[in-house]
């Protein structure tokens, strides 16, 4: 523990070599609580690693079809120990917004359509997020983080979660972001909200996580959930995942419908998977795309053009 405290004596004296003694103490203590709480980090991640005989940790969207495939466990039990999981963890990662109160009915409902041999597709009985500015016609959120459009709920999901429901996914909730997809304002951290506050690293927890797919990747990467959904104007898919050691796919600008998605630039917008190999972000990727690229607005003047999010008594 003195070799510890040396070090980080050391380490903050090179950083602010101005600072007196006085000041350095808070940064110290600072950096003393950070690494305290990694250590913490790490033991929880060894104590909720299993769900019943199967390994969470570093688990692959096909190796939980085999244990879903051979009874090892159910759907239920899968919502159940990632629910688990994040309650235990996330508290210090606040990578997680909000968790569906009906997963646990709608993964009965997956367990029961398996039970009689209908499999809607690799999906399906899968738990995913999705980030938080991504439309859900249920009681979640779509407030890009921000405070002031809290409560105010979409009326409908975006396209891409009819397909991921239709594919049998379960959203298991929404996650932190870069407030308004780091659109807030030019000096707000990244993965800091309003409604969220900070997401931390996932190995680091006192470096950034980048954004503003922030909780995306973070979540991912710490194996709170198998994999998750972003969304990218300019770097904020690939950024977060690079920093998580995750695969972040962005995809062509048009591959993926953004109808349902707050918007920020028509012709940057896209939506695409975070995970942890490249084979689970394909998967995703193929639920989530469209044959061909007929999704997108590339002009103001283009008909049927959708970029905003339908809610109950407003449209953003």
């Amino acid at each position: 523990m003195e070799f510890l405290i040396l070090k980080l004596i050391l380490l903050v004296t090179v950083l602010y070599p101005t600072l007196s003694l006085q000041e350095v103490q808070p940064i110290l203590l600072g950096e003393l609580r950070l690494k305290g709480r990694n250590q913490e980090l790490i033991k929880l991640d060894k104590q909720y690693g299993f769900c019943k005989s199967v390994n969470l940790l570093e688990i692959t969207i096909i190796k939980l079809q085999a244990a879903l495939a051979s009874s090892a466990l159910s759907s239920v039990d899968l919502i159940r120990c990632y629910t688990a999981r994040i309650r235990a963890m996330d508290p210090y990662l606040k990578s997680v917004l909000e968790l569906n109160p009906n997963a646990d009915d709608i993964a009965l409902k997956l367990d029961s359509q398996r039970g009689l041999g209908l499999v809607l597709s690799p999906l399906h009985g899968i738990p995913i997020f999705i980030k938080e500015n991504i439309g859900t016609g249920d009681s979640l959120e779509t407030s890009a983080g921000s405070l002031a459009l809290l409560g105010i709920k979409a009326k409908e999901d975006a396209e891409i979660v009819k397909r991921l429901r239709k594919a049998g996914a379960i959203i298991l909730g929404k996650v932190n972001l870069s407030e308004f997809a780091s659109f807030r304002g030019t000096n707000v951290p990244e993965g800091w909200s309003s409604r969220g506050n900070k997401t931390h690293n996932a190995y680091v927890l006192g470096q950034t996580p980048e954004g503003s797919s922030s909780g995306s990747a973070v979540s991912v990467a710490s194996n709170l959930i198998p994999v998750a959904i972003g969304t990218e104007t300019s770097g904020s898919i690939v950024d977060p995942s690079a920093l998580a050691s995750c695969v972040g796919l962005k995809p062509t600008r048009g591959a993926v419908s953004v109808d349902g998605v707050i918007p920020l630039a028509m012709t940057q917008d896209t939506v695409g998977p975070i995970a942890r190999t490249v084979t689970d972000a394909a998967i995703v990727f193929n639920v989530i795309s469209q044959n061909g690229l007929t999704s997108g607005c590339f002009t103001l003047a283009e008909k049927n053009c959708k970029v905003n999010v339908n809610r109950a008594d407003a449209i953003i």
